[in-house]
C-alpha cells in the first residue's frame, strides 16, 4: 500500500509541479500586495492633507472619473477613505468570462485615481497590464483566462491529494524514524540527495495544515461545489446553498445609469458614515438594474478584506432598506469574506502574511525538491541484466 501510494504522489507531483511552482511564487507576491503598492504607487494613491477642505459631490467626482476614459466602460466600484489623506479609486471593468487567453479575457480594465477635493485625476491606470494585477490573475488563471482557471482548479485538488499521500509517507514506522522526520539531518557526510530527502520530508511535514487550509481557501473561491461543501459541513448540515450574507454585493459591472437624483450617492455615503462612524475605508458598488440596491460596505482598516458592514439603499431615495453586520452573521456566511483572508494571511494580520508567504516558498520548492528525489533514485536505480550463457552452452547442429 504504501509503494502505491509513493508512485500516486510521484505522478500527481509530475502532472502538477509546474503549475504548484508558479502558483507558489505568484503567492508570495500576493501575500504582501496591499503593503507594496502604496510604497511604489504612493503619487497616484496619496494626497496632500485636506482637513480644511469639503469633499466635492460624488457625482461630480465620478463625472471627472467617467470623462478621463476614452469610451464608457462599465464601473465596478468605488473605493474611499476618512482619512482625507487618499484619492478616491473608480474601477472600471469589462471581461469575457469565456476567454481563454488573458489577452481576451479583459476587453477593459482601468483604475481612475480622482483626488475628491478638487476633482484633479490623478491617474488612469491601465489595470490589465498593471504588474499586481498580471501576478494575481497568473496566480488565479495562469494569464489563460476560463481554461487557465480550469487548470489551477485540477491542480489545487492534486495538490491536496499530495498533501495527504505526502504526509502518509512522511508518517515513522517507530520512534527511532520519528526523531528523524521532525529535524533536518545536515552532518557533513551526508550527501546533498540526503540532505534534499530530508528538506522534501521536514518542510512538507511543518506546513501542511496552513497549505492545506490556504489551497482549499483558494479553491472554494474557484469552485462553487467546494465553497458549498464547505459551508455545509460548517453549518452542520444546515446550509441549503442560498446566500445572505454579506457577500451578495459581487458584480462583474455594470452600464446602467438610472435616472437618479444626483445626490443620492452623498446622501447614502452620509447615512454609512453616521451609522458607522469608526469605519475607515468605504467601497461603493452602484445599482446594476433598475430594481437592485446601492451597497455601500464598510471596512474597519486595510489589513482585513472582509466587511464590518453591508449597507443597501434605494438607488432613487437613499432609503436605507438593511444594514448587515460581518459579526451577527450566521458562519457559514462569514465563510465567503473570510476566504481570502485565510489564503493570503491577512487573517492574522502582519504576522499572518509572513507565514503565508513562508509557506507558499515552501510550496514552490516541494516539486523542484521531489523531482531531485526521483531523478537521484532513477540515476541510481541498478540496471537488469540478462545472462548470457557461455559459448559452451551452445550446440550448433546442422
Amino acid at each position: 500500500m504504501r509503494k502505491l501510494i509513493g508512485l500516486l504522489h510521484l505522478w500527481l507531483g509530475m502532472a502538477s509541479g509546474l503549475v504548484i511552482i508558479i502558483l507558489g511564487i505568484t503567492g508570495c507576491l500576493y501575500s504582501f500586495i496591499d503593503e507594496i503598492r502604496p510604497l511604489i504607487y504612493h503619487e497616484r494613491i496619496f494626497i496632500e492633507p485636506a482637513q480644511q477642505q469639503k469633499m466635492l459631490p460624488l457625482q461630480d467626482i465620478r463625472n471627472a472619473a467617467d470623462g478621463s476614459l476614452e469610451r464608457k466602460i462599465p464601473l465596478l466600484d468605488v473605493e474611499l477613505y476618512a482619512d482625507h489623506q487618499h484619492t478616491m479609486i473608480f474601477r472600471y471593468r469589462e471581461r469575457n468570462n469565456e476567454a481563454n487567453i488573458y489577452t481576451n479575457y479583459f476587453i477593459s480594465y482601468f483604475k481612475v485615481y480622482v483626488n475628491p477635493y478638487t476633482g484633479k485625476v490623478v491617474k488612469v491606470e491601465n489595470s490589465k497590464w498593471e504588474f499586481f494585477n498580471l501576478v494575481v490573475m497568473m496566480h488565479c488563471s495562469l494569464l489563460l483566462g476560463n481554461l487557465g482557471t480550469q487548470i489551477i482548479s485540477y491542480s489545487t485538488i492534486i495538490f491536496l491529494i499530495m498533501l495527504i499521500s505526502g504526509l502518509i509517507l512522511w508518517w515513522p514506522k517507530n520512534k527511532a524514524a520519528a526523531r528523524k522526520r521532525f529535524r533536518f539531518t545536515w552532518k557533513k557526510q551526508n550527501s546533498w540527495k540526503r540532505k534534499n530527502y530530508d528538506l522534501h520530508q521536514v518542510l512538507g511535514f511543518y506546513i501542511f495544515i496552513i497549505a492545506f487550509f490556504i489551497a482549499l481557501t483558494g479553491l472554494a473561491m474557484l469552485l462553487p461545489t467546494v465553497d458549498k461543501a464547505i459551508k455545509y459541513v460548517v453549518s452542520g448540515g444546515k446550509y441549503k446553498g442560498e446566500q445572505t450574507g454579506a457577500h451578495d454585493h459581487h458584480a462583474v459591472g455594470n452600464n446602467y445609469t438610472g435616472h437618479n437624483p444626483t445626490d443620492v450617492l452623498d446622501r447614502a455615503l452620509e447615512k454609512t458614515m453616521a451609522e458607522d462612524p469608526d469605519a475607515y475605508q468605504f467601497k461603493i458598488y452602484p445599482a446594476k438594474n433598475s430594481s437592485s440596491p446601492l451597497r455601500i460596505k464598510t471596512f474597519k482598516n486595510t489589513s482585513s478584506h472582509h466587511a464590518e458592514r453591508l449597507f443597501s439603499f434605494n438607488q432613487e431615495t437613499a432609503a436605507l432598506i438593511s444594514n448587515k453586520a460581518f459579526a451577527t452573521l450566521p458562519n457559514e456566511d462569514k465563510l465567503y469574506d473570510l476566504y481570502y483572508d485565510i489564503h493570503v494571511g491577512s487573517l492574522l494580520s502582519f504576522p499572518g502574511k509572513i507565514l503565508a508567504f513562508l509557506v507558499s516558498l515552501i510550496t514552490a520548492s516541494l516539486p523542484i525538491s521531489g523531482f531531485l528525489i526521483w531523478k537521484a533514485r532513477r540515476k541510481n536505480k541498478p540496471v537488469k541484466t540478462t545472462a548470457i550463457a557461455d559459448d559452451k552452452s551452445f550446440i550448433l547442429t546442422s
